[in-house]
């Protein structure tokens, strides 16, 4: 393959403050689960990333994986997915609120695809 064969992706991911409402309805819940409490107890600290939304990848690659290179955050994206291959690469940047409406940007990491898998196989 040849280097004009790669692609590179730059993904931009909001650290959200979920509404009091999301935040309540989760409480009960991580009472029984210890992954998500875990997550709960670390998500609002100052220097926590990890993503609200519906793929907390970073979190679990790294806290249940034992291993963030095992982040498939990229995946479960549609318009990234099908665009990825092999020896892609991907940069990750957190968006994070710091007072209303400014928002600080973090670089996260940068991942090289080693195969494509499907939202099932996840």
């Amino acid at each position: 393959m040849k280097a004009s064969d790669m692609n590179g992706y730059v993904c931009v991911y909001r650290h959200a403050i979920p509404c009091r409402r999301y935040w309540l309805r989760t409480e009960p819940v991580a009472t029984s689960n210890p992954g998500l409490r875990q997550f709960l107890d670390v998500y609002n600290d100052r220097g926590c990333f990890y993503d609200w939304g519906d793929d907390p990848s970073f979190f679990a690659a790294s806290e249940m994986l034992g291993d963030v290179r095992k982040a498939t955050w990229g995946v479960r994206r549609p318009d990234v997915r099908r665009r990825l291959k092999a020896l892609d690469y991907v940069m990750f940047f957190c968006a994070k609120s710091v007072r209303g409406p400014v928002w600080e940007h973090f670089y996260i990491g940068v991942g090289t695809v080693s195969l494509g898998l499907t939202r099932q196989t996840i």
